[in-house]
């Protein structure tokens, strides 16, 4: 593939990714920082590991699912489109994303600390080490999900209810803990190493997926409803 078809699939499937959820997300991530009270630059990592990594959830879901939303799933199975690249293209695109939000909501707390919008390479850099495992580990596990079941609202369930259970037990020291930093747990890096290796692994078994025919989904609709009516009982269980 040359740079300009490169650079026109780039351009095509930025177009048909945005929603308006992207607008959401950099609402988030300029106004989630006045919403915390800065005692130190450190509560800048905890509000991205345990706030900002939502974002995850909220832009890796659906990335195989965009067809079905404009009723092209059929046209895409039937053309010769390589769909490996499709997803990978995508889930670049969003992780370009992600680093823009994430640029943002630096700039708002170091506003709110410092009185002054700067980047600090060195200090954005080890957000970074902290907030991206956490957030790539959510997103491509909800996206796993909603491949699985073929539907993306249980993708989104089922990720913010892990995203919850860990947030609840943050306390917890294990290697598994998502938010290890901010329990100050001392191996964390080591912590999000195993994020960001196992992140990988999962958004791996995501291009199981990519060739499975749209003609094939209709049993999978049904366990995924059987699916959303078994967390709903255990969330109001817990309520």
């Amino acid at each position: 593939m040359s740079l300009e078809e490169l650079v026109k699939q780039a351009n095509y499937n930025l177009k048909i990714i945005m929603s308006n959820k992207y607008i959401v997300c950099i609402i988030f991530s300029i106004l989630a920082p006045f919403m915390v009270n800065f005692a130190n630059d450190s509560i800048i990592k905890i509000l991205f590991e345990l706030y900002i990594s939502i974002i995850g959830i909220v832009i890796f879901t659906d990335i195989m699912q965009v067809e079905q939303r404009y009723s092209t799933i059929e046209l895409l199975y039937l053309t010769n489109v390589n769909k490996f690249f499709l997803v990978t293209l995508r889930t670049l695109i969003n992780i370009a994303f992600i680093c823009v939000f994430s640029i943002v909501t630096y700039f708002s707390a170091n506003y709110i600390i410092h009185k002054e919008v700067i980047l600090r390479i060195q200090d954005y850099f080890s957000v970074m080490v902290v907030f991206l495992p956490t957030t790539m580990f959510l997103g491509f596990l909800s996206m796993l999900i909603a491949n699985i079941f073929n539907n993306a609202t249980l993708g989104y369930i089922t990720s913010f209810i892990y995203w919850l259970i860990w947030f609840v037990n943050r306390d917890v020291h294990t290697i598994f803990n998502l938010f290890c930093f901010s329990s100050q747990i001392e191996y964390y890096i080591r912590s999000k190493v195993f994020l960001a290796i196992f992140s990988l692994i999962i958004l791996s078994l995501n291009y199981i997926f990519i060739n499975r025919s749209p003609f094939s989904n209709i049993i999978l609709l049904h366990i995924s409803k059987i699916w959303i009516r078994f967390l709903n009982f255990i969330h109001a269980n817990r309520s």
